[in-house]
């Protein structure tokens, strides 16, 4: 896709080399989020982040309401974990999470009522610790799908160099819309939840990075900016290249900023901080109305659906594990929904069809390739193949490795 030229939009600080062209499907892009109905009872494992697992803060007979802490812990690296619904605590149990681990989940049967708890209530800062103490107490995770404790990122060292906040919008996955829609529909939360990262943690620059398909996007948040003179000078937005894998971190900190992250270091080495554009905005809610994080939206599409679009579910992390397989397990509520809506949805064959990644797959080898190097002194520089040199994967070819390359029987999930 040709380069977006919008007033106001900068273009991207560094080009990198290669990135793949995939084709994109964002059939959902211009369908509006639909809230999925609340389930009779809900399982919600206390570990659906990285760091250390949560404590049960409820018991057996327990009534609960919608935002109430049923597993914290002390330990730094963790978030806590809050009812999704209102109802009766039936039981604590272990159960496995996609990641194949054993956690204890705490299980709620609901009551229909939706009612939330006393414990909710916009959070009072003062401080940048209060500010970092919110978060925390908000159970926020990396919503990119990471699941890293986003009050763990945000503390980095006032001595550290951190002067650069970039909000990932890239969503450069084929059939994923869900950052999309975030920006078309709640721009305002967007960019009050940066004015506050940038205003307690003091970050000189902010930076929106959007791929150049989405054009709607641009003009939103541009519009919101110029409209409300609170926004006016909050970040700016960057028009990125439509390449996979844009939005992965390290790529999209080379392109917004031209700093390049070293192997085995981290984005705060080089000066920056990254956040997930859906993150940010519900931060940007959170703190208005002091509600935690207990739903989030995802794409729902494939060529098995009857119906399409964006739903939202009661909990946090239902994109993550279910089509993520890498990453940490959502909680059990999270995956029955999706499930029932992908049935729901989905039914009935049409025409099955390759996911985009999957042709590319094709066309790369699984098996390792002896590197080969010109051997010094040998008549016309002779190439040899030196078989003692670590024979590594090509990262492509890792993911295909966990990628079918036949068509799927079921509805196209993408990324897996």
């Amino acid at each position: 896709m040709a380069s977006l030229n919008i007033a106001g939009v900068l273009k991207p600080a560094a080009k990198g080399h290669g990135g793949a062209h995939v084709a994109h499907h964002k059939n959902t892009s211009a369908m509006p989020v639909e809230r999925m109905p609340v389930p009779a009872s809900v399982t919600i494992p206390l570990s659906q982040h990285i760091g250390a697992p949560n404590e049960a803060q409820v018991k057996v007979g327990d009534e609960v309401k919608v935002g109430q802490v049923i597993g914290s812990t002390d330990a730094f690296v963790s978030a806590p974990v809050h009812a999704t619904i209102s109802g009766t605590v039936k039981a604590i149990k272990p159960v496995r999470i996609v990641n194949g681990n054993m956690v204890n989940a705490v299980v709620i049967e609901s009551d229909g009522e939706m009612a939330l708890s006393e414990e909710v209530k916009p959070p009072v800062i003062e401080t940048k610790q209060d500010f970092l103490n919110a978060v925390r107490a908000s159970g926020l995770v990396g919503l990119g799908g990471a699941g890293f404790p986003t009050h763990v990122k945000l503390a980095f060292k006032e001595d550290a160099g951190v002067d650069t906040l970039i909000i990932n919008a890239a969503e450069c996955e084929p059939y994923i819309t869900v950052d999309h829609r975030e920006m078309l529909d709640h721009p305002q939360d967007i960019l009050s939840g940066i004015r506050e990262v940038v205003k307690w943690l003091g970050f000189k620059n902010a930076y929106i990075g959007i791929e150049d398909n989405k054009a709607d996007a641009f003009k939103m948040l541009l519009k919101t900016m110029e409209e409300n003179e609170e926004f006016k000078d909050v970040a700016q937005l960057i028009c990125l290249p439509s390449t996979y894998p844009q939005g992965a971190e390290k790529v999209l900190i080379y392109s917004a900023t031209g700093r390049q992250v070293p192997p085995g270091k981290l984005p705060s080495d080089v000066g920056c901080v990254v956040m997930n554009v859906q993150s940010v905005s519900f931060l940007g809610r959170y703190l208005k109305t002091g509600k935690p994080l207990v739903s989030r939206s995802l794409t729902v599409d494939g060529s098995r659906r009857l119906q399409r679009g964006s739903v939202q579910d009661h909990g946090r992390r239902p994109d993550d594990g279910y089509r993520h397989h890498r990453r940490r397990g959502p909680a059990a509520q999270e995956q029955q929904c999706y499930h029932v809506s992908c049935q729901r949805l989905c039914q009935g064959q049409t025409d099955p069809r390759l996911h985009p990644l999957r042709p590319l797959c094709r066309r790369m080898s699984h098996v390792p390739r002896a590197h080969s190097h010109r051997e010094e002194g040998s008549p016309g520089g002779r190439r040899r193949s030196d078989q003692s040199q670590c024979h590594d994967l090509h990262g492509m070819r890792k993911l295909c490795l966990r990628m079918s390359v036949r068509p799927s029987a079921g509805p196209v999930h993408a990324p897996w």
